[in-house]
């Protein structure tokens, strides 16, 4: 699956364009930023962590999966521990986890992204720069109808995943090199996004909120 997502990110990959600048996260403990590499969702693409949920009228709501502090830890030879900002994503890879009465109704990516699986699971190979720390990856109308307060996840994808129990991310810039991605607090039993009810994005209330789904 490694070998898949890496050549089907150069075959949707076109011409490269200029890279903008980006930032390493704070390492921990396995060389692996904290707070690098993460998949989330967003009512905003610049994705602040307060932009977590949304409360207004029920019906279609816009929100945006995005990628902020993409991080290449491979960057030269296959086991270096040499890191570099990515300035190019590559490819990236996630489910979308939705409630039963929560609705995909649409999942745009940007020009020239192409997903290889079936929404919402994207396994996409793409050319997506990053500006300012994040990328959006993709533009989300879902159908929340009920007004009853839901919350949405992010997973590994069904088929076997590329980075095994991860979310992953390739490096356009560095041939694609695949590295792994996670949800914010990498942690999957963590809603990333809540609709009809807010959520603070400080630890202790992202910790009381997972206590609800053990």
């Amino acid at each position: 699956m490694k070998k898949l997502l890496l050549a089907m990110s150069a075959l949707a990959a076109v011409a490269l364009l200029v890279p903008s600048s980006g930032v390493a996260g704070v390492n921990d403990s396995s060389g692996e930023g904290l707070n690098a590499n993460i998949i989330g969702v967003y009512t905003t693409q610049t994705a602040n962590d307060s932009d977590v949920s949304y409360t207004g009228t029920p019906g279609p709501v816009t929100c945006y999966a995005v990628v902020k502090n993409p991080v290449n830890y491979h960057t030269g030879a296959p086991g270096s521990t040499v890191e570099s900002d990515i300035t190019v994503l590559g490819g990236f890879e996630f489910k979308l986890v939705l409630p039963a009465t929560v609705f995909l109704l649409s999942g745009t990516m940007p020009a020239g992204a192409t997903n290889f699986l079936t929404p919402p699971n994207y396994l996409v190979g793409c050319n997506i720069p990053v500006s300012n720390r994040v990328a959006t990856v993709v533009t989300f109308s879902l159908g929340w109808f009920s007004g009853t307060p839901e919350f949405l996840f992010v997973s590994p994808v069904d088929n076997v995943p590329s980075v095994n129990g991860k979310l992953a991310i390739t490096d356009f810039n560095d041939d694609f090199r695949l590295n792994p991605a996670y949800p914010p607090y990498h942690d999957f039993a963590i809603p990333v996004f809540a609709l009809g009810q807010a959520l603070d994005s400080e630890d202790a209330t992202w910790g009381g909120v997972k206590s609800l789904f053990r």
